[in-house]
């Protein structure tokens, strides 16, 4: 018996444990500005003006303070905004040459 209840207490301990949180490193971001955006499967057709470009890339958690940086895309990679959006919400990440993903604040 003494056995038995460390054996199910484990057992529903690891069955309460979320499988479904991502890590930090899991989920494209990209600091502009003070602001964290998280990049979605979103293609933009309408770009407006260049904001500038990605200045760091790194997957430490701590990098992703600094402005222009991504844990994500490369150095150099293209930031503009998104017509009729406002940057602050909003903004276009370039990929592959001619497609633009959209990524939103999380303030």
């Amino acid at each position: 018996m003494k056995f038995l209840f460390p054996v199910v207490f484990l057992v529903a301990l690891t069955g309460c444990v979320r499988s479904d949180v991502q890590s930090f490193a899991s989920n494209k971001m990209i600091n502009w500005e003070n602001r964290v955006y998280m990049v979605t499967d979103q293609q933009i057709e309408n770009t407006d003006k260049l904001l500038g470009t990605i200045k760091l890339k790194s997957n430490k958690e701590k990098d992703l303070s600094r402005n222009y940086s991504s844990n994500f895309y490369s150095v150099g990679t293209a930031v503009y905004s998104i017509a009729g959006l406002d940057y602050k919400d909003s903004i276009a990440i370039q990929e592959d040459g001619d497609k633009y993903v959209k990524a939103n604040s999380n303030k």
